[in-house]
């Protein structure tokens, strides 16, 4: 959902030759997958389009990629231990950070909730895509 909120935010700003965005997660087993239909259906509801297929982190995105955002703490986690260097564990910060300080807040989860718990996410990682790229 970051990535399609992200990626629709740098197209409409007109700064895509200045930032690429993509996605990914730790583990294997959604390598391929489209999104969950629940956060197909809540970025559709939003006018945000998806055509994102899971594919898992690898020790290169740190050269490809000079700030990666996990949502949360054991991502972030098993992120690092990929780290080849102090300036790979720097890149990564968690996404929430991005727009505050105030502790390691996570994105929470939604895959076990409803729609409802999609769109609270949706807003959180708006917000954070928001300050991300400084719009108001």
């Amino acid at each position: 959902m970051a990535e399609a909120i992200l990626n629709h935010k740098i197209n409409l700003a007109d700064i895509g030759q200045q930032i690429s965005c993509d996605s990914c997660g730790t583990a294997n087993y959604h390598v391929g997958d489209r999104p969950d239909y629940r956060t197909l259906q809540t970025l559709h509801a939003h006018g945000i389009a998806s055509s994102h297929l899971g594919r898992q982190f690898k020790t290169s995105d740190f050269d490809a990629f000079d700030l990666i955002l996990p949502m949360d703490k054991q991502n972030m986690k098993d992120i690092i231990k990929l780290a080849r260097s102090a300036k790979d564990v720097n890149k990564v910060k968690l996404m929430r950070n991005i727009e505050t300080e105030e502790g390691h807040l996570e994105v929470p989860d939604p895959y076990y909730g409803n729609i409802h718990d999609f769109e609270i996410v949706f807003d959180l990682l708006e917000s954070c895509c928001d300050s991300l790229l400084e719009i108001d």
